[in-house]
């Protein structure tokens, strides 16, 4: 089996898993890589706007929440660390790990999951939007 055939297929299962899971994956997949891109591009803009807030964030000092897309860029730096960058980095979609909490980047270093926003009663997760809910930090 060539290298192109067994990524389909991982890519394949992530999407089953991702289906399996939240009863759909094209949202899932196009937000991963959105998210990749634009943390990679150092887009702050494009990513404050990618949170839910209070965005929790998690390092070595202890879990600090950001309250505003404001906030989130006046720290961009310190949240977006070189651990972060290094996890979206080396990540790709078909590895991302995911349960009923949402899907993790890297080791934990990133999650994201989606939220209901339907304004109808009862089919409120009729409507879903994919957000980053974690950033956890690595620092040394």
């Amino acid at each position: 089996m060539s290298n192109n055939v067994f990524a389909k297929d991982k890519t394949q299962e992530m999407r089953d898993t991702l289906d399996k899971v939240y009863g759909k994956h094209e949202i899932y997949e196009t937000f991963y890589h959105d998210l990749v891109d634009r943390i990679i591009r150092g887009d702050s803009a494009a990513v404050s706007k990618m949170n839910s807030y209070p965005l929790r964030t998690i390092s070595n000092s202890g879990t600090v929440f950001i309250q505003s897309e404001k906030e989130f860029l006046e720290n961009y730096d310190t949240v977006i660390d070189e651990g972060i960058l290094n996890a979206v980095t080396h990540q790709s979609f078909s590895d991302l790990f995911v349960n009923s909490s949402g899907v993790m980047i890297g080791l934990g270093e990133i999650w994201f999951s989606g939220i209901c926003v339907g304004t109808e009663k009862f089919k409120e997760c009729d409507v879903i939007e994919i957000k980053v809910m974690t950033y956890n930090r690595k620092t040394k």
